[in-house]
């Protein structure tokens, strides 16, 4: 992005931080929903399963994914599993797994356009 610009916020970054805040659940509580609700965290961690350290690591990680900007790919490589787990754990929030997925698609699509439109930015300086 060069020029100073701070890099543009993830739209899931948006979304997930939105169905947070309208469920009411701060972080560290979804964190626990989450483990409760049979997602692996363990696996990505190296904690054991259910600890607190556990518990602690995926707060971290959604507070992660709730300042990421565009260019932050998410650290799960089950995303779908982590939005279903999400919206599981957010059931008063209408929506919550077409939002997360559009935005997680969105985001996606704006990378390979930022991707592309650098891609033919280099390649218009050859000879």
């Amino acid at each position: 992005m060069g020029s100073g610009t701070p890099p543009q916020r993830s739209g899931f970054a948006e979304a997930l931080t939105e169905c947070c805040a309208r469920g009411n659940v701060p972080d560290h509580e979804l964190a626990r929903r989450m483990i409760a609700d049979g997602f692996p965290s363990h696996h990505y961690s190296q904690q054991p399963a259910r600890s607190q350290e556990d518990e602690d690591w995926l707060t971290d990680q959604i507070q992660a994914i709730r300042s990421a900007s565009i260019t932050t790919l998410i650290v799960f490589d089950q995303v779908d599993l982590f939005i279903q787990c999400v919206a599981r754990c957010l059931p008063s929030v209408g929506n919550a797994k077409q939002r997360l997925a559009r935005a997680l698609r969105d985001d996606e699509w704006t990378r390979f356009l930022q991707g592309s439109m650098q891609g033919s930015m280099q390649g218009s300086t050859q000879p």
